[in-house]
């Protein structure tokens, strides 16, 4: 909302006040110049008409009471409802931020990332519905970064599977080569065959197993940096829903304590990858539990 809209709405408030009270007034002096007239010409008490005007002022207040109680229903009545909308929005951007971890698992389905996706996405769309124009700008940015980076993360991800996918089946070719050479242990021809054949593929499984590696170190990166590229607008849009749900925040302290956290966070995996990069695994099942251990 503009500030020229608030005004408008501000002035709008106090006009509708002012009609109130003038009615009131009108109606206040209607009684007492009757009062005075009737008292003259038909000698009514004046107690009486002491009595009618209490009576008047007493229904002028309930009246402007019940206005008023009426609008602060409505406004409590919507406060809770953009409170429960903001929170599940709020809960849903956090699982999106915890699904975008798990695509570092490379056993981790696709029908269930699918699954979430459709329970994530509506329950953030509904902010459309009844947020402000700073709210929905705010979660519009954060949402699309997201989204972006989501994209980038599962091709990424698919060309892993696709190259993990390959070590094992050179793995499988390898067990076959050595059952054939086992068969051709009195074949010196066949066993020779065989045994070339099992070098063979295990030089092309450690060439690919060794790329695997660097490129998931190189995957791993890409989402720390990038998460945390996100994690900025995520900020932007959580103080857009504190203010419009009027509840004060200091933006810097938020802000730095949000700092300190990924600095840490940043700083840790960066030892982990670099520690990883410089390990000998001794197959790449070790490397992939490595992994699962922390996302």
């Amino acid at each position: 909302m503009t500030k020229f809209q608030q005004t408008l709405k501000k002035s709008s408030s106090l006009l509708r006040k002012f009609y109130v009270i003038a009615i009131t007034v009108i109606l206040l002096g209607m009684a007492i110049s009757l009062a005075w007239l009737t008292t003259v010409f038909f000698e009514i008490s004046p107690a009486v008409w002491a009595s009618i005007v209490a009576s008047i002022l007493t229904l002028s207040g309930v009246i402007l009471t019940n206005k008023h109680d009426s609008k602060q229903k409505d406004r409590d009545r919507n406060l809770s409802l953009l409170r429960e909308i903001y929170l599940n929005a709020v809960g849903a951007i956090s699982q999106w931020q915890s699904l975008l971890a798990r695509l570092t698992d490379l056993d981790f389905a696709q029908s269930r990332i699918n699954d979430e996706l459709a329970i994530i996405v509506p329950m953030i769309a509904r902010v459309n519905v009844v947020g402000n124009n700073e709210t929905i700008q705010a979660v519009s940015r954060l949402v699309t970064e997201m989204n972006s980076l989501f994209l980038e993360l599962s091709l990424k991800r698919l060309h892993l599977i696709k190259q993990r996918n390959e070590i094992a089946l050179l793995g499988d070719q390898i067990l076959k080569c050595l059952e054939e050479q086992k068969k051709n242990e009195l074949n010196q021809l066949g066993f020779n065959f065989w045994k070339k054949e099992c070098e063979s593929y295990d030089t092309k499984q450690d060439v690919l197993h060794k790329q695997h590696i660097k490129e998931l170190c190189d995957f791993l990166k890409f989402l720390n940096k990038n998460f945390l590229n996100v994690s900025d607008f995520f900020t932007g849009a959580l103080v857009a829903v504190r203010n419009e749900l009027e509840f004060p925040i200091d933006v810097n302290v938020y802000k730095k304590t949000l700092e300190e956290s990924f600095k840490k966070t940043e700083k840790d995996m960066n030892s982990f990858l670099a520690e990883m990069e410089k390990s000998n695994f001794e197959s790449p099942d070790s490397m992939f539990m490595s992994n699962q251990a922390i996302t």
